[in-house]
């Protein structure tokens, strides 16, 4: 574990280390608020900071968001993705998904418990955040074959009409509003990563303004949305807190190195912890320290399993 302070200006807001690091932050929110809510439904940790901790879940989504939006960006934005790139990404995503409900399902079934088709199919909806970031994917490829300018404004500005018409869908659908009151933090991503070198260099020359900016509305943003939450305009705050959190970090990042190996470590398996805890809370009924140490055992444990067999595929491929 390491925090060190740097003068040296970095050629980008954030290194993969550092997207690996906020990943595992955001992971350990998201297990940490799911546990929460767990115990609250057994009648446990009742009292009012607890009920505050189930927010972390929210915060980690912002996270996953604005880190894909900005790593998309990185990767594909100043050249065509290509047929193969939703192949990719339903490879990388869609199928590990399946196959981890299959196995767990599968485990959990010769172990006698019985399932019904509808409680399996009604156990995916606990995957929304995975089906969210697919359509962001889709709507990125869009973008970027629709707009046949070399212009990357326009398939930006393309990308964020897109999302603003998802939000104007899921609304009219009556949607859980955690499927889209967090979207608009993957194009702000992009924008992050488009014009990276502007923002190191104000960053870098008003450090602590930039860093009091971010904090404050970031601060406000979240206390408001959490007081005035179920109000249509709230969506918009929980926004402006997801990117000024992101807005936050790079700040950070521009002056300050973070080494914590083991949360870099969950942050590369990050889609495996997600996955799993969430299957395993749907499915594993025991006592509540059984459950919770059960569902953190096998979490880490079939994460890294689930993890290498997907590496040395991937090595395959090459």
């Amino acid at each position: 574990m390491e925090v060190r302070i740097t003068r040296d200006s970095p050629e980008v807001l954030l290194t993969l280390d550092d997207s690996d690091l906020l990943k595992g932050i955001a992971a350990c929110f998201v297990i940490l608020s799911h546990a929460v809510y767990a115990a609250q439904a057994r009648g446990l940790l009742q009292a009012e900071i607890f009920g505050l901790l189930t927010q972390l879940g929210g915060i980690g989504v912002l996270i996953f968001f604005f880190l894909s939006g900005y790593g998309i960006y990185k990767g594909y934005g100043g050249r065509s993705p290509g047929t193969g790139f939703l192949k990719k990404r339903i490879r990388n995503m869609v199928v590990p998904v399946i196959c981890i409900k299959i196995f767990l399902y599968f485990i959990v079934a010769i172990s006698g418990r019985k399932f019904n088709l509808q409680e399996i199919l009604t156990s995916f909806q606990s995957e929304w955040f995975i089906a969210v970031i697919m359509i962001e994917y889709v709507l990125f490829y869009l973008s970027w074959t629709l707009i046949r300018t070399e212009c990357i404004w326009k398939k930006v500005m393309c990308d964020i009409v897109l999302n603003i018409f998802l939000i104007a869908v899921f609304v009219c659908m009556h949607a859980d509003p955690k499927w889209y009151n967090g979207v608009l933090l993957f194009p702000v991503g992009m924008l992050t990563a488009r014009h990276e070198r502007k923002l190191i260099d104000c960053f870098r020359q008003r450090w602590g303004i930039s860093f009091g900016v971010c904090m404050i509305l970031m601060a406000l943003c979240s206390l408001c949305f959490m007081v005035y939450k179920g109000v249509w305009w709230s969506n918009i705050l929980k926004t402006v807190a997801g990117a000024s959190l992101g807005m936050l970090f790079c700040v950070a990042f521009t002056k300050i190195r973070c080494h914590f190996p083991v949360l870099a470590y969950i942050g590369r398996r990050s889609l495996y912890y997600y996955v799993i805890h969430v299957n395993l809370v749907a499915v594993w009924r025991m006592d509540f320290v059984t459950q919770i140490l059960g569902i953190l055992l096998y979490t880490i444990v079939l994460s890294e399993v689930f993890y290498r067999l997907t590496c040395i595929k991937r090595r395959g491929m090459v």
